[in-house]
């Protein structure tokens, strides 16, 4: 017991009758944690139902009766305190209790390599062997290694060769950061040399003055707390704190207080120790720098941070006026510089040249901080005390890439045109008039392309005027030859417009989901959640929504339901504009804003396409048959050349995305730009579908002539019986059957079926042949579909016949299926994919007339979304496939699904022909 006794000085005015008090549990905790750290035992805490009240310590070796009690109470006229009323601090015989330092233990080694601390006894001194990091920092002073040219990996082989002991990377780490604190003076090996030691190895031998000074004079107790803060000694800083009145404010012999000196020594846990007690942060060294100040200064984040909590003044300056902002601007040091504008620093702080936090990155050429910077709204046009800009000053720099950078910043810098991409965009660009070379070539490339539709418009125009014209002078004259040309007026410009209005919103819808994708993904280059997410979302919203919105196109108006489409099309597409706008500026700040902002991105887009599929659904299934009645035109030319300009619009609007993309390789067009060209160009695009559309209705009569179904009250009933209306329809079978072609993997374009070439050693140069060709085969198939109808003069039996050669071209693949490692099926697997494209753009101009001529009118809008509704989950229940069977060695398991499923699609059309011809 007489160390224990010894040990109850420390709290002088608190020892009452043999007993020790701590005013917290966790004090008490610690105190016992290091009376066992020095007995070479351990020890741990039993915590029960009360264990906010009473603590109980006991020995780790279950057969000892080692056992320390500490309980809470209030005596007469004082505070709440723990109270150790029972020690036992002898060890039973045969305690296998071995001695295990706690995390603050470690700490305090690490911190404070001293043989004791003030909260420790002295009278048992044990000899322990050197500290591993001291060791490696010992090692590298003496033998003068250059540690900061070798890699962790380097300083642990060169220990182990010397010593014959390995040695971990934490500790290898460790020891440089030792080295890095400014510890060690420049020149160790003339120390060394001169029988010296580095000041580290110094401190092992230093020893606190006799622990009952603590109850002695003020000046006496100041400099006891100098020492713990210097030596991280947090134990005993606490101890001070809670026992004695100590002046935090006290400076040492060199004018700094407690705090500067546990910021400048890079003590984290000493510093929030000092604050919790209520040391100033506005204290200043001799320098006039705060601890916060010095905190930026040597790059401790996490203690300006903690200042910072404390209502640090983030706003202090140097001799230079200089804020922590400045310096750390001039510094280059961007993770310092992001905190600091996080916790609202003033950006167009200056100092005493006038030089702001830009300003001084672009002198001294730190790229990053200069972006930064500008992303976040830091006045470029600002001049210092010598009259130069932010530009001025880059010319005069080195750098012509910072020169591109501050004359074409990335960001818009003002927050409230943020929300509105375009606007933002252009507005900035052109007001500012900082165009680059590129980007005025891309803008000259979007407004030429918008003006070329216009141009053809007004060909129509002219055309149709020619027509009028040779029928009035035949009417004039009496000549029967006004017969060729009456009613020739206007078809000109119906086909045309159709035509150019479909191109128009396959142009625009194509441009649009392949590009925000894309973007998206490059704002998260560590994964693939944009690219998962934007499919995903998108045939969710389409699987949800597009049996009410042909139910829509039943129940209204044709001319409002091509109003709806356009606008909310082109309302879509700015909000998801707008998102991705917000989810750039986020990145970087908190997690839950970045997944907030991508979701309403991937939501946005996925109703625009929902929009697009109502504007598609309404002129395929609807228009053009009123449309081919009027220009006394077969339904097939129609059909075909709707077909031909979807498939010119699939392959030319990615490649133009990318070849635009391409322009800019070597200048770094920012992203934002895209976006804002991208939705620029559907704006420009926007007016002339609409009033293209709108002169087709007016030219067209019977297009306002159209019986419309009663809608249903109530949406879940009107869901279902949608549903019911489709599988009862007689089109159901031929139907569900053209939707099963999608569940198949032998298709171009896979995802699944690409990367499986590729691992097959078939390059993408190869595999855009492979999709190039296969598209020109479905453009071949489309020219056909005509001249076969006519021969045939059925296009039942056109799809019949068509559905099972695209069979019997996709059968061969079977071979892939039984012997999927030989050379010879992979490249009978290409083949089957390119030569079935033909007959299966066949069979799908012959199924979309078969549902045009078998539909009624009011039930037109109905019947086809919900095959557009079953298709996607079949395209699903493949992806679905995909995900399970996702081993390379389980493709040709998919080929076989894929082959099943198009024998039954032939078998179930094949069926309905028998039934219904």
């Amino acid at each position: 017991m007489a160390e224990v006794l010894d040990l109850k000085a420390i709290h002088g005015e608190d020892v009452l009758s043999s007993e020790i008090t701590f005013t917290s549990g966790r004090d008490a905790k610690y105190f016992i944690q290091d009376y066992c750290f020095n007995k070479n035992k351990s020890m741990r805490l039993r915590v029960g139902k009360k264990s906010g009240n009473s603590k109980t310590f006991v020995c780790t070796c279950p057969t000892c009766e080692w056992k320390v009690i500490a309980t809470k109470c209030k005596r007469k006229n004082e505070e709440e305190h723990f109270y150790f009323s029972t020690i036992h601090d002898v060890h039973s015989e045969g305690c296998t209790s071995t001695r295990k330092a706690s995390e603050r233990q470690l700490s305090l080694l690490t911190y404070n390599p001293r043989e004791h601390s003030i909260l420790l006894p002295t009278a048992t001194k044990k000899v322990r062997r050197e500290n591993v990091v001291d060791m490696i920092v010992k090692t590298l002073a003496e033998d003068g290694i250059e540690y900061r040219k070798m890699s962790v990996k380097a300083i642990q082989a060169y220990f182990q060769q010397k010593h014959g002991l390995p040695v971990s990377a934490h500790n290898v780490t460790r020891a440089k950061e030792i080295l890095k604190s400014s510890m060690f003076v420049k020149d160790d090996q003339s120390l060394a040399g001169q029988g010296m030691e580095p000041p580290i190895l110094q401190m092992q031998h230093l020893q606190y003055p006799d622990i009952q000074l603590l109850v002695g004079k003020n000046k006496q107790v100041a400099q006891l707390l100098m020492d713990a803060v210097q030596h991280g000694d947090i134990s005993a800083l606490r101890t001070l704190l809670h026992s004695t009145k100590v002046d935090l404010e006290a400076i040492d012999s060199f004018g700094c207080t407690a705090l500067i000196i546990a910021t400048a020594t890079k003590l984290l846990n000493v510093v929030n120790c000092l604050l919790d007690f209520g040391a100033k942060t506005e204290a200043m060294n001799p320098q006039g720098l705060t601890p916060l100040w010095i905190a930026v200064q040597m790059d401790q984040l996490h203690i300006a941070k903690c200042l910072l909590d404390h209502r640090a003044n983030i706003e202090a300056t140097d001799e230079h006026s200089r804020t922590p902002l400045l310096f750390a601007a001039q510094q280059g040091n961007l993770k310092m510089v992001k905190f600091l504008i996080k916790r609202k620093a003033n950006i167009e702080a200056s100092d005493d040249d006038d030089n702001t936090a830009l300003l001084l990155a672009i002198q001294y050429q730190h790229r990053d901080v200069i972006d930064f910077l500008i992303k976040k709204g830091a006045n470029t046009a600002v001049r210092n005390i010598d009259g130069m800009t932010a530009i001025g000053l880059a010319n005069a720099g080195a750098s012509l890439e910072i020169v591109h950078l501050v004359a074409h910043p990335s960001p818009v810098p003002s927050a409230v045109t943020e929300t509105f991409t375009l606007l933002s965009v252009v507005s900035y660009y052109f007001q500012n008039s900082i165009i680059s070379r590129e980007q005025g070539l891309l803008f000259a490339i979007v407004g030429i392309s918008s003006l070329l539709p216009v141009l053809v418009c007004g060909g129509a125009k002219l055309r149709d005027t020619y027509k009028s014209s040779k029928e009035t002078t035949a009417l004039k004259r009496n000549d029967e030859s006004w017969q060729q040309w009456q009613g020739q007026c206007i078809l000109t410009r119906i086909s045309m417009y159709f035509y150019l209005s479909h191109f128009l919103t396959s142009w625009s819808d194509r441009m649009w989901q392949f590009a925000l994708p894309l973007l998206t993904a490059q704002l998260f280059p560590s994964t693939l959640l944009p690219v998962v997410l934007f499919p995903l979302s998108t045939y969710s919203t389409l699987i949800i929504a597009m049996p009410l919105l042909g139910k829509f196109v039943d129940c209204t108006d044709r001319w409002v339901v091509i109003r709806t489409g356009v606008l909310s099309l082109l309302i879509t597409v700015l909000l998801s504009s707008a998102s991705f706008v917000a989810l750039q500026n986020v990145l970087g700040t908190q997690p839950w804003l970045e997944y907030f902002f991508l979701i309403c991105t991937c939501l946005f887009a996925a109703i625009g396409q929902t929009f697009s599929n109502l504007l598609t659904l309404s002129i395929e299934k609807d228009w053009v048959i009123e449309l081919a009645g009027i220009s006394h035109k077969p339904l097939e030319v129609w059909n075909t050349t709707i077909r031909q300009i979807d498939l010119v619009a699939r392959l030319v609007a990615p490649m133009t995305f990318m070849m635009l993309r391409g322009l800019d390789s070597d200048f770094k067009v920012p992203i934002l730009f895209w976006v804002g060209l991208i939705t620029l160009w559907h704006i420009l695009l926007t007016p002339l579908m609409y009033t293209t559309l709108l002169d087709i209705y007016i030219f067209c009569p019977s297009l306002e002539d159209k019986p419309k179904s009663k809608p249903t009250v109530e949406l879940s009933r009107s869901y279902f019986s949608l549903w019911k209306q489709y599988i009862n329809h007689p089109t159901f079978l031929i139907s569900i059957s053209f939707c099963m072609l999608y569940m198949t993997v032998i298709r171009d374009g896979g995802p699944i079926t690409s990367a499986y070439f590729t691992m097959r050693g078939i390059s993408s140069t190869n595999i855009g042949i492979i999709l190039g060709m296969s598209a020109a085969m479905g453009f071949l198939g489309t020219m056909l579909f005509p001249y076969l109808l006519k021969h045939l003069r059925s296009v039942e039996k056109v799809g019949t016949i068509t559905i099972w050669v695209y069979f019997f071209t996709l059968l061969p693949s079977v071979i892939f299926v039984f012997w999927p490692e030989s050379t010879a099926a992979v490249q009978i697997l290409v083949f089957s994919i390119i030569a079935s494209r033909i007959t299966l753009w066949l069979t799908d101009l012959a199924q979309t007339q078969l549902m045009q001529q078998w539909v009624f009118v009011d039930q037109r809008g109905t019947i086809n979304a919900l095959q557009h509704t079953a298709n996607k989950l079949c395209y699903l229940f493949i992806l679905l496939l995909e995900a399970i069977f996702s081993d390379p060695k389980q493709f040709p398991l998919l080929v076989g699904v894929s082959l099943a499923a198009t024998l039954i699609a032939a078998t179930g059309f094949t069926r309905w022909y028998y039934q219904h011809i």
